[in-house]
């Protein structure tokens, strides 16, 4: 499944010796006396390897960002150059840095990468070296966000350091405020999805020509519209192989009988014209928010990390220009991690890195330059926010090259066109949310690589049409699971069973 276990050979020689490397700078200590000489300072290089969704700042703004980043890390003993690359060059630019032994003292994970960054020795455990050089990222995760430790932890060793940010996500219902109103509709008792038919049925007929259901930008499916509302479900990963109760089974999602109660129920609210009938499409055109622009859609079922109804149902009006309401239907849970920071064994200062990696959890300063750019070039403070300066290439509309990738969201200031209290309520939101079960665990899926293959194949096939009601489940979903059976899907339930009972017992769940 992976990319990177040719490259351990050479990986592991290069990082054997853990030599200390270093650079002389002048680092100006003068106290006020004229005559006071500059010390030299012994500087560790720490090269910092990150990739960004957006487009890569130039050369200059790297530099700038990194001059800027230095003014603080220098005095500590270290020195950070940024290397930035394209999420689309992200895995191929790891992989050669790895096969070559390059230094890298920083970079980010992504989840899955996790498993063949351990099993091959691309990065290092990192336990020892929090306790030594980490005391403001252990104060600011704190036991609130321990889960998060405990989930990048295997086998007893932490290999990696979560980034703090909203990582919680919760199910609802955007819903266009006008059509209620002028139809009169009672949405106050809405607590499930179940609770939906009989003001849809009530909508049907005042008028039949407004939709009722449509996909948001996601799909709406099973997966996301219903299960993730049980806190017993658990998708580990893929949605496929998944947990259905309290104990560590692992069932196949499409042969249970909640998946074929929501497709029945589904089918039903097709046949009566309750849902969009191109809600099958995959077009841009039928999302959520496009219907709602027209006026007439009535809600659609989304999830979001928004810390409030309130600030959810703002972001809705302002993308579609309609009155929304916000009406969660699950609690807020966080089921990965998404990025956290490693320290690859070709680091040639992993104390170094842990000392820089240490101010980005406690400096504000620090952490608004990392995700803003340079106060005076790329942003200045407007009352409290950081406000846009035109044409800065460091970052656009407010949304930084790795922000939510690095360090401690939760000390950077507010941006603007948030309220002033946004980062504290983002804060408070994720402290009251929870990690599911089986957070930390993942799937390593090459032992069943064509099973996996042939697997998708069949759930492309048949999930959409039966999620949507567009097909029948009593005659369809048996096709469905039968054709599963022939692509493998017992054998690939075993393995995870298997991979999820070995981490359960080592990471005594």
């Amino acid at each position: 499944m992976k990319i990177f276990k040719k490259a351990v050979a050479l990986l592991l020689a290069a990082a054997m010796v853990f030599a200390v490397t270093a650079c002389e700078v002048n680092v100006n200590t003068n106290t006020g006396e004229k005559d006071k000489a500059e010390e030299t300072v012994e500087l560790k290089q720490v090269n910092m390897l990150c990739s960004t969704w957006m487009e890569v700042p130039t050369t200059e703004a790297q530099e700038r960002v990194a001059k800027k980043i230095n003014e603080v890390m220098n005095p500590l003993g270290v020195n950070v150059n940024l290397e930035i690359v394209g999420l689309g060059a992200w895995n191929d630019t790891v992989t050669q840095k790895f096969t070559s032994g390059e230094q890298i003292d920083l970079m980010h994970s992504m989840d899955e990468n996790f498993p063949d960054y351990i099993s091959t020795g691309a990065i290092q455990p990192v336990g020892e070296l929090l306790d030594q050089y980490g005391p403001d990222i252990k104060a600011a995760i704190g036991t609130d966000f321990q889960y998060m430790l405990d989930a990048l932890t295997f086998g007893g060793e932490l290999y990696g350091i979560p980034q703090l940010s909203p990582k919680h996500t919760w199910n609802d219902l955007v819903v266009n405020m006008d059509i209620v109103d002028e139809y009169g509709l009672d949405i106050s008792n809405i607590e499930k999805l179940e609770d939906l038919e009989p003001i849809m049925l009530e909508l049907k007929e005042a008028n039949p020509d407004i939709v009722s259901i449509l996909r948001s930008g996601i799909t709406f499916s099973g997966i996301t519209a219903l299960c993730t509302f049980d806190d017993e479900y658990e998708a580990l990963g893929d949605g496929i192989g998944v947990l259905m109760d309290d104990t560590w089974t692992v069932y196949d999602y499409y042969e249970t009988p909640e998946f074929a109660e929501y497709c029945k129920l589904m089918r039903q609210w097709f046949d009566e014209g309750l849902i969009s009938a191109d809600i099958g499409t995959s077009s841009s055109e039928f999302t959520l928010n496009n219907y709602f622009k027209t006026g007439n859609a009535l809600w659609g079922i989304d999830h979001t990390t928004e810390y409030s109804a309130e600030v959810s149902a703002a972001g809705w009006e302002q993308r579609s220009g309609i009155r929304t309401k916000v009406l969660p239907l699950s609690d807020a849970v966080c089921s990965n991690l998404i990025y956290s920071t490693v320290i690859p064994s070709s680091s040639k200062n992993p104390d170094a890195a842990m000392i820089f990696l240490n101010e980005l959890y406690k400096n504000s300063d620090l952490m608004n330059t990392l995700y803003y750019g340079v106060e005076g070039v790329d942003w200045e403070n407007k009352d409290g926010f950081i406000t846009q300066i035109e044409g800065t290439d460091w970052f656009n509309n407010m949304s930084g090259p790795f922000s939510m990738m690095w360090g401690n969201y939760f000390i950077t200031s507010p941006t603007a066109g948030n309220s002033a209290d946004a980062i504290t309520a983002a804060l408070e939101f994720t402290k009251s949310g929870k990690g599911i079960r089986s957070m930390g665990f993942m799937f390593d899926n090459s032992p069943v690589a064509n099973e996996v293959a042939a697997i998708q194949n069949v759930v492309d096939q048949y999930k959409n049409d039966l999620e949507f009601g567009i097909i029948d489940p009593e005659t369809e979903l048996p096709k469905m699971i039968e054709a599963l059976k022939d692509a493998g899907i017992d054998k690939y339930i075993a393995e995870k069973q298997a991979q999820l009972d070995k981490w359960v017992e080592e990471n005594k769940k």
